[in-house]
């Protein structure tokens, strides 16, 4: 039936690896149980400081790093960690004060009691200068502009 029986071998070795890997690398992205609440991936804050909030929904062991994405791991403070010890919802939440604008990223691990991580899951955010606020100024603005935005919302 089949010629070169050596041949097979190898090819079904590899068929199962493939299939079996791309499993494996599901399980291993992030904890199921952990979600980042704040910040938003991929959000703008305005300001010098922010809020990390991390939902926890069973018992873990967290790590916790805030640091600069082109820094390399410059963290901004001490990493933390967190014990979750019951099977209860449980946020933790910490403010990182004295922030100069740049990009960002929350990394919380998942501890196994050998402190070894068994899932990682991050995000990234950007820091900029608070907005200046804009206001309608009629000396200086085109009058026209407010005419027509009237005129669509009567009409």
């Amino acid at each position: 039936m089949f010629k070169n029986k050596k041949r097979i071998v190898p090819v079904l070795v590899a068929v199962v690896i493939a299939l079996f890997s791309s499993t494996i690398g599901a399980f291993a992205a992030g904890n199921p149980y952990v979600t980042i609440v704040n910040p938003i991936q991929n959000s703008k804050i305005e300001g010098n400081s922010f809020l990390v909030s991390v939902k926890i929904a069973k018992a873990e062991r967290l790590k916790i790093e805030v640091y600069e994405a082109k820094a390399g791991k410059l963290a901004l403070h001490e990493p933390a960690i967190f014990t979750n010890t019951g099977n209860r919802l449980t946020y933790f939440t910490r403010r990182i004060n004295k922030v100069k604008p740049g990009y960002y990223v929350v990394a919380v691990s998942t501890l196994n009691n050998r402190n070894r991580v068994i899932y990682k899951d991050k995000l990234g955010f950007e820091v900029t200068n608070k907005a200046e606020v804009v206001t309608f100024n009629s000396k200086t603005s085109d009058p026209g502009i407010l005419q027509n935005l009237l005129r669509t919302i009567l009409d």
